[in-house]
């Protein structure tokens, strides 16, 4: 997720307003009961749980697959729903594979590595299934929307990551899982080819109090941290790397585009490309538009590729460095970029003359306000991001209800090993 940390928060990627995000919460204390049980998983949850049944109570295990026989300890119940710890792999899946990371199972980081690739994309389709069922409404005549999928490298993909300093000085280090503690790493198999070999050539000591140059982070972050280290982003791509903060800038899709290493851009480049290449074939197909709103525009990527047959792009974000980056990547005499919060820029003039959308917005998904405006204004187009299944399903629903359409629903696995979800979704408004 995304989190810059300084006088101007971003809050783009966080849950909700005044809740800390997940890396800066305690986890909570799970606790075991001491009675085992032998269960067998049903299916994968978004956030990549397995769910099984004791006795007719759902129970969410981590590290397991659908269709496997196995024991484990079961906690507490609590809010209808125990948790699960594997004791015993009776039965295992024909999909499980051995993870190629030492530090799997300890790191905060992946969580599918014991699935094979195929399966992992199988299971997050099969996830998104269920969210449109569950959240979206769907299947009740047994009819879901078809959806299609967008892949790439299953490793060394991702060109953003954000590491520790190790108290010691010797290294860098990830968040275990479920806790705020450090684990060395000296190498990342997901990482892009830039990152594993600038994690190959560090020095050590790296002294917490004055890092080399390559890991300097802002004033703004240093101290930020309870235990006093700082975070440090580093984003590698294109045989260049930056570490810590400043800007980089990368050629996407044969354009040039600026951002801030420490603050929000995804961390998928060729994922991205293939994002970017949808949207603009979407927005094409849609015909002449006269005014698209793109909302969380970040450092202004989508907007930068809208097609001509749109004449007036509105780009609107709350964080003063994305539309500075914005102002710099967009073409000025087409695009305005609006520094505010989106809800606030709601009650603008211009935000009822919109004729479409390009909604990108935080894992809670549309505000309520946001949602409310959309089914007033009632735009021909929405091309909608999302980064969460569940939010993005809860508002489809409200969607669709309101009388719009899916055109084409996909999934993106900008995130392979892992069990996160993006889709992009293109929404008309149907004639009455």
């Amino acid at each position: 997720g995304r989190i810059v940390k300084d006088k101007h928060y971003d809050s783009r990627r966080s849950r909700s307003p005044g809740r800390k995000p997940f890396a800066e919460r305690q986890a909570p204390t799970i606790r075991w009961s001491g009675l085992s049980s032998t269960v067998a998983v049903e299916k994968l949850v978004p956030g990549g749980l397995g769910m099984a049944r004791h006795e007719g109570q759902v129970v969410f295990v981590p590290g397991v697959l659908p269709g496997e026989e196995i024991r484990i300890e079961l906690s507490e119940a609590k809010g209808g729903y125990r948790t699960g710890r594997l004791l015993e792999l009776i039965k295992p899946s024909p999909d499980r594979v051995k993870p190629a990371c030492p530090l799997y199972g300890r790191c905060g980081g992946c969580n599918l590595q014991h699935a094979r690739y195929e399966a992992q994309v199988g299971y997050k389709r099969s996830m998104l299934e269920d969210c449109l069922r569950r959240q979206g409404g769907f299947g009740a005549d047994g009819i879901l929307p078809d959806i299609s999928i967008e892949t790439g490298e299953p490793w060394s993909y991702r060109n953003r990551q954000q590491y520790h300093i190790l108290p010691d000085g010797q290294g860098l280090g990830f968040r275990q899982r479920e806790s705020r503690t450090l684990i060395a790493v000296g190498d990342c198999p997901v990482a892009s080819p830039e990152i594993r070999d600038w994690l190959k050539h560090l020095p050590v000591p790296i002294a917490p109090e004055t890092p080399p140059a390559s890991l300097q982070a802002s004033e703004a972050e240093k101290g930020d941290e309870p235990d006093g280290d700082g975070r440090y982003p580093v984003f590698g791509a294109n045989g260049q790397l930056r570490a810590g903060s400043g800007d980089f800038r990368l050629t996407l899709s044969g354009r040039e585009i600026g951002f801030a290493v420490d603050g929000f851009f995804q961390s998928n480049v060729a994922m991205l490309e293939k994002l970017v290449a949808l949207l603009t074939r979407w927005m094409a197909a849609a015909g002449s538009v006269g005014t698209v709103a793109d909302l969380y525009c970040g450092c202004g990527v989508f907007s930068a590729f809208v097609p001509e047959t749109c004449q007036q792009i509105v780009a609107v974000d709350n964080n003063p460095r994305n539309c500075q980056h914005a102002r710099t990547n967009l073409a000025p005499g087409r695009c305005e970029v609006r520094e505010e919060d989106v809800d606030a820029w709601l009650q603008s003039d211009d935000a009822g003359s919109v004729e479409a959308f390009i909604l990108d917005p935080p894992r809670a998904g549309l505000s309520r306000r946001l949602l409310g405006h959309l089914l007033a204004v009632r735009a021909p187009h929405l091309f909608f991001v999302s980064c969460d299944p569940v939010t993005f399903c809860r508002d489809l629903k409200d969607l669709r209800a309101s009388g719009y359409r899916i055109r084409e629903l996909v999934l993106l696995d900008f995130y392979p090993q892992t069990s996160h979800i993006e889709t992009a979704c293109w929404l008309e408004l149907e004639q009455p």
